[in-house]
């Protein structure tokens, strides 16, 4: 069973959207983007890991705490 769905209505949908939260269209538009942008970042540093991972074995018992690098870098330290 085909679906179809139109730029029309995805445009509506955004607009009514953006009206409700009192927000131009670019708001809504640049949220989408942004997400996405950052979702396809995610998947590229996951195969980039898987690749490393495969190619070396994986860490040794000397390797730092995924966790503590995860945390580290939200906090923006290097």
């Amino acid at each position: 069973m085909a679906t179809t769905v139109t730029t029309d209505d995805v445009l509506e949908a955004l607009l009514r959207q953006a009206r409700e939260r009192g927000e131009s269209l670019q708001e809504p538009l640049l949220l989408l983007i942004t997400r996405q942008a950052s979702i396809s970042r995610s998947r590229e540093l996951i195969a980039d890991i898987r690749r490393e991972l495969a190619s070396t074995g994986g860490g040794g018992p000397d390797a730092p705490d995924a966790a503590d690098i995860i945390r580290r870098e939200r906090r923006g330290d290097y």
